[in-house]
């Protein structure tokens, strides 16, 4: 396999990387720290536990938009140009980075 082809899937999915760390980095907001699964059981334990939240989700993909934009910003400069992988458009950056982002943390 060609290194640039490594590099570029790692380009392409850093959304979606950037997003799932942002919760780590946002754990001590007590904006949305509330559980996604609403603390309902199911068999006596939680459905997705206690760690999975609305804070997570939202910062994960709000961080994850900011990346796909700063893509977009690289290739409109051509300076990542080598790194974009064909058939990507970095013009839909807003979609990229939600799909991708929440597509991680989902």
């Amino acid at each position: 396999m060609k290194p640039v082809l490594v590099l570029q899937a790692i380009y392409l999915m850093l959304p979606a990387y950037i997003a799932n760390m942002a919760p780590v980095f946002f754990r001590k907001v007590n904006l949305l720290n509330y559980p996604l699964d609403f603390n309902k059981n199911w068999k006596g334990k939680p459905i997705l536990g206690p760690h999975k939240t609305f804070r997570g989700l939202v910062f994960g993909t709000l961080l994850s938009i900011i990346t796909a934009y700063g893509q977009h910003l690289l290739a409109n400069r051509d300076i990542a140009v080598f790194l974009q992988a064909p058939g990507i458009d970095y013009a839909n950056w807003f979609w990229l980075g939600l799909l991708l982002g929440s597509g991680a943390l989902i």
